[in-house]
């Protein structure tokens, strides 16, 4: 049996394929695929990619078993047949044969290898996902860019533009983001920003690609983008407390963290933890077992009848540098 995961965000695509006994046999990686992103042409294109790319690496012809995969931008069963539909399009795969659901699927079940807890991803966008030793399920957040992407690299992106035009208008306090911004979008000055910012080539992606700068500011001192990340850190931990509060009243929950911004280390990743530490109490913060895209495995071993067990778990994690 061969299966196929898959992790689709709004910055990159990754693709595994892997046996029954859980051995990685090859990995591919393109672009993002985030539908409300991109446009479907993009999306195909990348997802064909990173599948290609994982069927080189394996030396193997197509044929899959089972597909599973997790995409950002994902809310519903509407998304998700679409989403569907384009991945046996782009795949040339039979559609009863792909599963697809939100890409926090992925972060739960390889972050913390099938256990009861919390997913928090923060990458280009942001979103909450937990599920209680009963089964239970709760989301929050994971409304993209443009209604409430909090904490995300968008969303960190989006006030460092925010601060380097009110720098500009003298509504803001001054900060090195004014000179690193102009010159990561190419501009010499703020009245250049309208038109580069608003550029199609741009989009979220773009702007989400500017979270770097907020962080750099930030370990060099910089007071302003120490408070845009301490909002983007409280906000993340809001969305832990309320499905923490849902699903595991009384009793501290295990959180991993994943996504790139969540991961950046000093100084956001901890002021994240401390964060969801204030807000609730107790709570277990685990550095992940293993990647979302292994996670899109073992969720595809999971639709086949294949449970994750010890043995599943150590042959993902022993292969996965294939």
């Amino acid at each position: 049996m061969i299966v196929l995961g898959i992790d689709g965000g709004g910055t990159s695509t990754r693709a595994l394929l892997a046996d029954h006994t859980g051995t990685v046999l090859g990995t591919g990686r393109s672009q993002g695929s985030n539908p409300n992103n991109l446009p479907r042409e993009k999306c195909r294109s990348h997802l064909a990619q990173a599948f290609t790319g994982a069927c080189a690496a394996a030396g193997h012809q197509g044929a899959v078993d089972q597909v599973f995969m997790g995409a950002a931008g994902i809310k519903d069963e509407t998304d998700a047949r679409a989403m569907q539909e384009l991945v046996a399009e782009s795949l040339n795969l039979p559609l009863e044969r792909i599963r697809v659901a939100n890409d926090l699927l992925n972060s739960l079940a390889g972050g913390l290898a099938g256990r009861p807890g919390i997913a928090l991803i923060a990458g280009t966008g942001s979103h909450c996902l937990g599920r209680n030793a009963a089964g239970r399920t709760s989301t929050c957040g994971g409304w993209g860019w443009l209604m409430c992407d909090v904490g995300s690299g968008h969303f960190l992106g989006q006030r460092a533009l925010q601060v380097v035009v009110r720098a500009a208008d003298g509504r803001g306090p001054e900060t090195s983001l004014s000179a690193a911004v102009l010159g990561e979008l190419g501009i010499e000055a703020p009245s250049a920003l309208l038109r580069r910012v608003y550029d199609p080539s741009v989009g979220p992606a773009g702007i989400a690609a500017l979270a770097r700068l907020v962080l750099d500011a930030a370990r060099s001192g910089d007071a302003v983008a120490r408070g845009i990340l301490q909002e983007g850190a409280d906000g993340l931990a809001a969305l832990v407390q309320q499905v923490g509060q849902r699903l595991f009243p009384g009793a501290p929950p295990e959180v991993v963290l994943t996504g790139g911004v969540a991961l950046s280390g000093v100084p956001y990743q901890p002021m994240i933890n401390q964060s969801i530490a204030d807000r609730l109490p107790g709570a277990r913060i685990s550095p992940p077992e293993l990647p979302p895209e292994a996670g899109a495995v073992l969720n595809a071993l999971d639709l086949a009848g294949i449970a994750p067990e010890a043995a599943v778990l150590q042959k993902l994690k022993t292969t996965l540098s294939l």
